[in-house]
């Protein structure tokens, strides 16, 4: 129960960070590319290299990856619902045995999305004037956004920095409920030591690839023959998502509207 509870609390906690920088980079595609839809946009990456960068942090964050916060909070609210599901409470097994997949569900489709994105509108090359224009905005705009993605870091990688806030908050939710360390329930240190292991893998690949690498490496990929594509040839945000859209189609209920 307190476990559960600090889960729930840590997920909210990490969501007030996760959602604003990615609410901060899309005003910042608007402010620059003055539109917001995606199919007309393309190419920001290089354009908006740091909005991209800090919008890829804030995606990998919300769709629970490591080592972010994101994936730290999941992890509680995933081992709170397994010690749930293990109880004796009938009732408490059935709500966790429905819990767990919806989230993992959730966390498929968040992928899916946020990939769309990226390869829409940060990848490829720009389908308009909007989206050859664009640019990084100014230090007043960037600036909320480092804060929020270096907390999604630090609470990722020192996810124990916020237990005596959770604490407080479980026993203010409920003050007659015997309130346990909630280090002591899940132990978060291996969480850091992973974290810091795979952040130093990751650069150690990344070093080793750069060296590697010279100028003369550089050539062009298989074409399937169009030497020069137009962004005509590109996927746009449909066509990207219509085999997801079809196979939940029972649940959206979406419409199809024939060109005219």
């Amino acid at each position: 129960m307190v476990l559960g509870l600090g889960g729930a609390l840590f997920h909210a906690l990490n969501h007030s960070l996760m959602k604003p920088l990615l609410f901060f980079a899309a005003g910042s595609v608007l402010h620059a590319a003055g539109t917001a839809q995606l199919s007309v946009l393309g190419g920001l990456g290089r354009a908006m290299p740091r909005t991209f960068a800090l919008f890829c942090l804030g995606a990998v964050a919300i769709c629970g990856a490591p080592p972010l916060n994101g994936f730290a909070s999941e992890l509680v609210l995933y081992v709170g619902l397994l010690r749930v599901a293990a109880a004796d409470s009938a009732e408490g097994w059935v709500w966790a045995s429905l819990a767990a997949p919806a989230l993992a569900t959730m966390g498929a489709l968040a992928v899916a999305g946020f990939v769309k994105v990226a390869g829409i509108a940060f990848a490829g090359t720009p389908r308009s004037q909007a989206g050859l224009a664009a640019h990084d905005p100014g230090r007043a705009m960037q600036a909320p956004m480092i804060a929020l993605g270096a907390a999604c870091v630090l609470l990722g990688l020192l996810p124990g920095a916020a237990v005596p806030l959770l604490q407080r908050a479980v026993a203010a939710w409920d003050p007659a409920l015997p309130v346990p360390a909630l280090d002591a329930l899940l132990p978060l240190g291996w969480v850091s030591a992973a974290g810091l292991l795979l952040l130093a893998a990751v650069a150690l690949l990344g070093a080793l690839f750069a060296r590697g690498r010279s100028p003369g490496d550089a050539a062009l990929t298989w074409d399937c023959g169009y030497a020069a594509p137009t962004p005509r040839m590109q996927y746009v945000d449909s066509s990207f998502s219509e085999t997801l859209v079809g196979l939940f189609d029972w649940a959206v209920r979406s419409r199809r509207v024939p060109p005219s």
